[in-house]
């Protein structure tokens, strides 16, 4: 009797893998997404993976990260990162950060500097305090999510670095760079 149970489990499987592999392979309906993973899968060293498609500022930073030379790099993060003139997060940065406490967990010798920036109000102080805010957001949700303290800080700039292709007023300019430091 248990052989006949393994043996139909076994032939179970069987079918149930050619079934899948004929699905799979038959072509999705028009309206569903296709997403495909091949070289944007990119292993981290503890294990763990990220898709990182190319020409995404993921797989730049996945692609520095993955080098060993000591050194120093900015990263923009691109996007709409902030809800109107305030520190608040939108959905689209709060889905990144998973990824980027992935990639501080697999590098432990690399250090961030949160850089935060604001769209010119007319009021240098309160660019200033709002930019600062944003920094301090970001690093408050790495060191919750288990990133020491003592790899990361902030800065801010203000409305002072605004994107080059944007004017100064430009809510894009309400955002946090990133500058990436692999120690020796």
């Amino acid at each position: 009797m248990g052989r006949f149970f393994f043996f139909g489990a076994a032939l179970a499987l069987i079918i149930g893998s050619v079934a899948v592999v004929r699905w799979s392979g038959d072509p999705p309906p028009s309206s569903a997404p296709v997403a495909t993973v091949s070289d944007d899968l990119v292993g981290l060293p503890d294990g763990s993976t990220l898709i990182a498609g190319h020409g995404t500022v993921t797989r730049d930073l996945t692609d520095w990260l993955q080098g060993t030379a000591p050194g120093k790099r900015t990263f923009e993060l691109g996007g709409h990162q902030f809800i109107g003139h305030s520190d608040e997060m939108t959905p689209e940065s709060g889905g990144r950060l998973p990824r980027l406490i992935a990639m501080l967990r697999a590098y432990p010798d690399v250090d961030l500097i949160a850089v935060g920036h604001a769209a010119a109000s007319g009021n240098a102080k309160e660019e200033d305090t709002l930019a600062r805010a944003r920094a301090e957001g970001l690093v408050q949700a790495l060191t919750n999510a288990g990133i020491s303290a003592t790899r990361l800080s902030v800065e801010s700039r203000g409305a002072k670095e605004p994107l080059p292709d944007m004017l100064p007023e430009s809510e894009h300019n309400d955002r946090v760079t990133l500058t990436l430091t692999r120690r020796e």
